[in-house]
């Protein structure tokens, strides 16, 4: 019997959101059994907010000491959301939340402490629902201030595990694969490798979807021009129509796919949506590289809540 071709199409679109209802419980697992065990032992002063882009935020933090911290280019810290305004945002959108606290990675290098780089977009409703939009970004959006007070924990993630000291792949090109936000630990390994004078080949993909989300496109584009090793490519999924842009279109994975022939000899670092992860991860496979030589952190993006 021949299938009708909506019989065709729901089939592969139910293979995709069941692949990717298992990524996000993998993702939210991961972050629940981490939490668990993580203390917020850290405090920092805000000194500074700068908007990105329309819905995205850096803030800069100093920390209050440097004891006991420390962290590795492109780990990630636990933002603790202060009692108080859990208890207002209870009150205004009739939930039940005790302590809540998201992930975020740190967008500095470590050669800049005791001062701390955060760059975090804003979760707003989606159009047409009645969902309350993010707790802790629209906290970190619409009330944090410069003097305010953060906790956090420790870092975490092994991101990037990848030794440049091995002989046998220091000379590999290094790809990393950023989606939106997900370009802020990248921001913190490239700082480190410039300030360290590494010179290994490194690709930068960001992902986003029109000109108006770009992230930092004029520092990227400027440390593209004066480090001989660094190659930033901004690839746009969905540009406005009548705006002018010269760069590549498509969604990252698509990119990634037509710069790179099999076999890919390289490490591969991302991070972003869990959709863009599995995506991207597929093509890097096809391409032969091995498992072993993608990179990425299991952290829920919106689900750490605890009890």
């Amino acid at each position: 019997m021949l299938r009708s071709a909506g019989s065709v199409f729901m089939q592969k679109v139910t293979k995709i959101l069941l692949c990717y209802v298992k990524i996000l419980l993998l993702f939210a697992g991961s972050g629940a059994n981490l939490l668990h065990s993580t203390q917020f032992l850290h405090t920092a002063k805000v000194i500074a907010l700068e908007d990105l882009n329309h819905s995205v935020k850096r803030v800069r933090l100093r920390l209050q000491s440097e004891d006991n911290f420390s962290f590795a280019p492109g780990q990630f810290i636990f933002i603790k959301v202060p009692h108080g305004y859990v208890t207002k945002w209870n009150k205004r959108y009739s939930t039940n939340h005790s302590t809540i606290v998201r992930p975020y990675s740190i967008a500095s290098a470590p050669h800049q402490l005791p001062y701390l780089d955060l760059i975090i977009g804003h979760q707003r409703n989606p159009p047409g629902k009645t969902v309350p939009p993010g707790l802790a970004s629209t906290y970190i959006h619409t009330t944090l201030k410069v003097g305010d007070m953060l906790t956090f924990s420790s870092p975490h993630g092994n991101l990037m595990t990848i030794h440049d000291n091995d002989a046998e792949t220091r000379s590999d090109p290094l790809i990393l694969v950023a989606g939106g936000t997900g370009l802020a630990p990248f921001l913190s390994v490239l700082s480190h490798y410039f300030q360290t004078n590494q010179q290994r080949q490194i690709y930068l993909y960001l992902g986003v979807k029109s000109i108006r989300d770009l992230l930092l496109d004029e520092t990227l584009s400027r440390w593209a021009s004066t480090h001989e090793y660094f190659r930033y490519i901004p690839t746009l999924s969905k540009p406005a129509e009548g705006k002018s842009w010269r760069g590549r279109i498509g969604y990252v994975n698509t990119i990634l796919d037509q710069d790179f022939n099999p076999p890919l000899i390289a490490d591969v670092a991302l991070a972003g949506s869990p959709i863009m992860i599995r995506e991207t991860i597929r093509v890097l496979q096809e391409k032969g590289l091995p498992r072993h030589r993608i990179h990425y952190d299991e952290v829920p993006h919106s689900t750490a809540t605890l009890p």
